[in-house]
């Protein structure tokens, strides 16, 4: 083949030696697009939440895969498993998270009548003026009206 590159077009040169993929991203913590923000410490609450709930999630994603399967016959796969016994797996989990799920209310609610009550002891800042309002307040002085 030619060596020659018709008009109009580039020559793309990859570098090999190095993979995007096994490069680690390093992002700062405040430029994270994630609702679970990285913090500083080691071993935080968020951790513990994630090492609870991931392997649940993933034994849900699992379960349902299962019940494809299922829908679609196959004579190759596994059927250790009926939709019965899934279901009742899923109903487990479903009891387990919602339990956990008033665990959590309960906390978010004694956090919110904390939370007033030390607003309520901490003495109120005057209203910051805004950039906008400061601009306006001068431009008023400037015009003859």
């Amino acid at each position: 083949m030619a060596d020659t590159i018709p008009s109009g077009f580039k020559r793309k040169v990859l570098k090999l030696d190095k993979s995007p993929i096994d490069a680690p991203k390093i992002e700062a913590p405040g430029t994270c697009n994630k609702r679970i923000v990285p913090t500083k410490s080691g071993s935080t609450f968020r951790d513990k939440h994630r090492e609870i709930y991931l392997p649940i999630l993933i034994q849900v994603i699992e379960l349902r895969g299962k019940l494809e399967q299922m829908k679609n016959p196959d004579p190759l796969s596994d059927r250790s498993e009926c939709p019965e016994q899934i279901l009742g797996k899923l109903e487990l989990l479903e009891s387990d998270i919602i339990e956990a799920q008033r665990w959590c209310e309960g906390v978010v609610l004694q956090l919110g009548k904390a939370m007033n009550e030390a607003r309520g002891l901490v003495p109120e800042k005057e209203p910051e003026v805004s950039t906008w309002e400061k601009l306006t307040e001068k431009i008023k002085g400037w015009w003859p009206w």
